[in-house]
């Protein structure tokens, strides 16, 4: 099985930017936790190739997650997210 770490999407070249990447792993970290999963959680992608991958992930301070509850609170993460071409 194959280990993603969250905080290593910005060493793929074609990531938007370093700094979203970044931004992108700790309101992922942030989600994962507060849906209660822990550190090394597998999922399997089904689909034209069938994988099953496990997820990791630094570790998120009470500062990050208040900023991103905030920013989901005010709706800035869903509208930059859609600038970005995220959901």
């Amino acid at each position: 099985m194959k280990t993603i770490e969250i905080f290593t999407l910005k060493e793929i070249s074609y990531v938007p930017s370093a700094r979203t990447c970044d931004s992108y792993a700790e309101a992922a970290a942030v989600c994962l936790e507060n849906q209660g999963h822990q550190k090394g959680v597998a999922f399997k992608i089904e689909g034209e190739k069938n994988v099953e991958i496990q997820l990791d992930w630094l570790d998120i301070d009470q500062k990050i997650k208040d900023v991103v509850r905030f920013a989901r609170s005010h709706r800035i993460w869903g509208d930059l997210s859609s600038n970005l071409g995220g959901t």
